[in-house]
C-alpha cells in the first residue's frame, strides 16, 4: 500500500495525519497544483460543490449523495476550512483525494484559504491545538497559495468562489493573475473570492469591505464577451441550498448543511451532465447521533499552549456559539454567511496614535449591537478585539444624535461604511486597541476575566426587538497595518 493510500484510509476516518506525513502530502499536492492554470479546464459530467467549512461528516454525506471519487468528477469552490469542528480533517481528506486522483477533483481557492482569515475563524487554532505548533497550518497555507482561482466547464460555465471584478473583462485577465500569494486586500484577485451578486445594475461597494456587489448588467456583459452560459459560485449561505439569479445566468451553490451546526439550512451540489443539463442534489446534515463532537478546547499534545491561551480559546468558542445560537434571527437577516467579516491586522507593537484620540474613554455598553470581530495576532488579542469592536460600533452609533437615530432606525452598515470606514479608522482603531489591551491585561492579572462577562452582555441585546430585518451582520474588511520594522511578524 502506498503512502497516499494509507493517508486516504486515515483521513476518511476523520483523523489527522502525523505532522511529517501532512508535510509530505502538502508537498505532493503543491507539485500537482503548480501544473494547473488559473482557470482550470474541466469536462462534463462534473459535480460542483460550494462551501464546506470544516464540516467533515457533512462532507462525507456529500460524497454519499454525489458519489465517491474517482467515480464522480468534482469541482469544489473553496472555503474548506474555518468555523466547523474538523477543518484540519476536512482539508486533509480533500488533499488525499487530490493526491490520488488529481484529474477527478478540482479545488478552487475561497476567501477563507488565507493566512489572515484562518487566524480568526478557527483553522489556525485548530492546528495549534492538535499538533501543538503552527507547522501544519504553515504547510496548508502553502497549498492555499497554489490553489487555482477558477474552473471552466466545457468552456462555457465559469466557476469561482465569489464573483466578478470591475478589473476583469476577459478570462485571459484571470489567467494572468499571480495567484501564488496571500490574497490581497483589493484588486482582481481579491474580488474573485470576495464579491457577491446583488440586485443592482452595475457595481456597488460591498458591505464586506472587500470585493464588490455586482449586478445583472455587468454579469450579462461579462458572459457575452467571454461566450459563457452560466457563472457558478458559492460564498453566501443559501437556506434552500442553491439559488439562481439574473435570469438563471448565475447560480450560488452552498454545500454546508445546518451551517455552523445551528442555521438549519439545506445543502446542495450541482450535477452537470452537460452544460445545458444540470441537476441540483439537495441533502441534509448528518444527525448529531452520527457525528462526533470534539471537546471544547482540546489539549495540545506537548502542552505548548499555556493556561491563558486555553482560556482565551474557550472564551472565543463560547462567544461564537452564543451568537450562532441566535440562528433564527441570523436567518431572518439573510446574513449567516457574512457573519463578522471584519479583519483588523495589528502587529505586536504600534506607532504613536494621534493625540486627539489619546483621551478617549471607554464607554459603557448599555446599548450593544452584535459584536464585530477583529483579525489579531493571538487568541488573547482576538478576545480584546471583541471589546474594542463593540466600542467602535458604539462610538460610531453615538457620533451625533442624527446619526445615532439613523443607525437605530435602519440598522444599516452602509452608514458605517460611508461615514466612518475611510475616515480616521487607522488612528482610532489603534488607540482603542491599546486601551483595551491594557484593560484586558489588568483583568487577566487580577484573574477577573470570566466567560460570562463576555458572553451575556453581547447576547442579551441580540433580539428581534432591537435589530431590524434589514440589518446585515457583514462588516467592512478593514486593514490596519503598521510599519514597525518587525519583519518576523509580517503576514
Amino acid at each position: 500500500m502506498s503512502d497516499i493510500d494509507k493517508w486516504i484510509d486515515i483521513a476518511k476516518e476523520c483523523k489527522y495525519l502525523p505532522e511529517n506525513d501532512l508535510k509530505k502530502l502538502c508537498d505532493v499536492v503543491c507539485d500537482l497544483l503548480l501544473e494547473e492554470s488559473n482557470i482550470q479546464p474541466v469536462s462534463t459530467p462534473v459535480t460542483v460543490c460550494g462551501d464546506i467549512h470544516g464540516q467533515f461528516y457533512d462532507l462525507e454525506e456529500l460524497f454519499r449523495n454525489g458519489g465517491p471519487v474517482p467515480d464522480t468528477n468534482y469541482i469544489f469552490l473553496g472555503d474548506f476550512v474555518d468555523r466547523g469542528y474538523y477543518s484540519l480533517e476536512t482539508f486533509t481528506r480533500l488533499l488525499t483525494l487530490k493526491a490520488k486522483w488529481s484529474d477527478r477533483i478540482t479545488l478552487l481557492r475561497g476567501n477563507h484559504e488565507s493566512r489572515q482569515i484562518t487566524h480568526v475563524y478557527g483553522f489556525y487554532d485548530e492546528c495549534q491545538n492538535k499538533y501543538g505548533n503552527a507547522n501544519a497550518w504553515k504547510y496548508c497555507c502553502r497549498v492555499f497559495d497554489l490553489l487555482t482561482v477558477a474552473a471552466l466547464i466545457d468552456e462555457q460555465v465559469l466557476c469561482v468562489h465569489g464573483g466578478l471584478s470591475p478589473a476583469i473583462r476577459t478570462l485571459d485577465q484571470i489567467r494572468t493573475i499571480e495567484r501564488n500569494q496571500e490574497i490581497p486586500h483589493k484588486g482582481a484577485f481579491c474580488d474573485l473570492v470576495w464579491s457577491d451578486p446583488e440586485d443592482v445594475e452595475t457595481w456597488t461597494v460591498s458591505p464586506r469591505g472587500a470585493g464588490w456587489l455586482f449586478g445583472s448588467k455587468v454579469t450579462y456583459m461579462f458572459m457575452e464577451v467571454n461566450d459563457l452560459k452560466l457563472i457558478c459560485r458559492a460564498h453566501q449561505l443559501v437556506q434552500e441550498g442553491y439559488r439562481y439569479m439574473f435570469n438563471d445566468k448565475l447560480v450560488t451553490v452552498w454545500s454546508a448543511p445546518n451551517y455552523c451546526y445551528r442555521c438549519g439550512n439545506i445543502a446542495s451540489i450541482m450535477q452537470f451532465t452537460t452544460v445545458d443539463q444540470r441537476t441540483p442534489v439537495l441533502f441534509q446534515a448528518v444527525p448529531d447521533s452520527e457525528r462526533v463532537i470534539p471537546p471544547l478546547t482540546p489539549t495540545p499534545p506537548n502542552g505548548v499552549h499555556n493556561a491563558l491561551n486555553s482560556g482565551m480559546s474557550a472564551c472565543r468558542f463560547e462567544i461564537c456559539t452564543c451568537i450562532i445560537s441566535k440562528a433564527a434571527i441570523i436567518r431572518s437577516l439573510r446574513a449567516s454567511s457574512q457573519l463578522l467579516e471584519i479583519f483588523v491586522v495589528i502587529k505586536m507593537r504600534f506607532k504613536q496614535v494621534e493625540k486627539e484620540f489619546d483621551s478617549f474613554e471607554i464607554e459603557s455598553f448599555s446599548h450593544r449591537r452584535p459584536m464585530l470581530k477583529g483579525y489579531l495576532k493571538s487568541i488573547a488579542y482576538d478576545v480584546v478585539a471583541k471589546y474594542m469592536a463593540r466600542t467602535v460600533q458604539r462610538r460610531f452609533q453615538c457620533a451625533s444624535e442624527e446619526e445615532s437615530t439613523e443607525w437605530c432606525r435602519t440598522g444599516s452598515y452602509e452608514l458605517f461604511v460611508s461615514k466612518f470606514a475611510l475616515r480616521q479608522r487607522r488612528c482610532f482603531a489603534l488607540s482603542l486597541f491599546e486601551q483595551f489591551l491594557h484593560e484586558f491585561t489588568q483583568q487577566i492579572e487580577q484573574q477577573q476575566l470570566l466567560i460570562k462577562e463576555i458572553i451575556q452582555p453581547s447576547v442579551s441585546s441580540i433580539s428581534p426587538a432591537n435589530i431590524t430585518s434589514d440589518f446585515r451582520l457583514s462588516v467592512p474588511y478593514i486593514s490596519i497595518l503598521t510599519n514597525t520594522g518587525d519583519k518576523h511578524n509580517v503576514y
